[in-house]
């Protein structure tokens, strides 16, 4: 993220700046988002001011429940996704055996507990195939969505076109909302040479992309991956002396 940012490649609008709420409300009103449940519930169950007073199952609850809340009162409708089975070599690069070390047994509990909170406001939640940043990016590829919430930068390699790295919506409070966007044609924009595009709508630009980027969503994926498979991740140990530790 930080990287996307240094480059320009990040919208980012903070309602702090209360002239800067209506264009907030511009970018999100109406829109139909992806949400990786998975993060919403470690989020849930890493607060220790609720887990003092609620169960694993109540801070999830709680968590689901307020934001999906906020993000209806803003306008925004969300469509959860949940993991299923971690592909076999996410597995081995894990050094897991079965899915119970990865998200499985009493996570998986919790999973069906936002389903649940999330079902009874009117919204869908669907359950993966595999990992749910894949299908998140496959919703929003396909048009059925928005974008995607999410602060993993995985929805890019598996081909998102829109991104909300940051999709923070109070109602009550609408001083701290803050969103910060991302598109992959931005990002593209940054890989193509001059000779090989135009402007894209930067956050720093204009706001129309142009057809060459938009039919390059496959550029920001394999460069990503690409990027991915040196340095290392959840699915290849990386090369040798290569990173952003190293690199530093």
């Amino acid at each position: 993220r930080k990287l996307l940012r240094d480059q320009g490649l990040v919208e980012t609008i903070e309602s702090a700046d209360r002239s800067a709420h209506p264009d907030l409300l511009d970018r999100i009103r109406g829109k139909t988002v992806a949400v990786d449940l998975s993060i919403w519930i470690f989020e849930a169950i890493s607060q220790q001011a609720t887990n003092e007073l609620f169960t694993p199952q109540g801070c999830v609850a709680k968590l689901v429940f307020e934001r999906a809340c906020n993000y209806l009162r803003h306008g925004v409708t969300l469509v959860g996704v949940l993991d299923g089975v971690p592909p076999p070599e996410k597995l081995a690069r894990l050094g897991l055996q079965t899915t119970q070390g990865a998200g499985g047994g009493g996570f998986r509990a919790l999973g069906e507990c936002a389903k649940k909170v999330l079902n009874l406001l009117g919204l869908a939640v669907l359950t993966a195939p595999g990992e749910a940043e894949a299908t998140c990016a496959a919703l929003d590829v396909l048009n059925l969505v928005n974008g995607c919430a999410t602060s993993d930068g995985d929805a890019f390699l598996f081909g998102a076109t829109t991104v909300f790295k940051t999709l923070k919506l109070y109602a009550d409070a609408p001083e701290l909302s803050k969103i910060e966007r991302c598109e992959s044609g931005w990002i593209a924009q940054f890989l193509l040479t001059d000779t090989e595009t135009t402007d894209t709508g930067t956050p720093n630009g204009t706001a129309s992309q142009s057809r060459q980027t938009q039919q390059k969503p496959e550029l920001v994926a394999n460069a990503l991956v690409a990027l991915a498979t040196l340095t290392g991740g959840d699915y290849a140990e990386g090369a040798t002396n290569v990173g952003g530790t190293y690199a530093a």
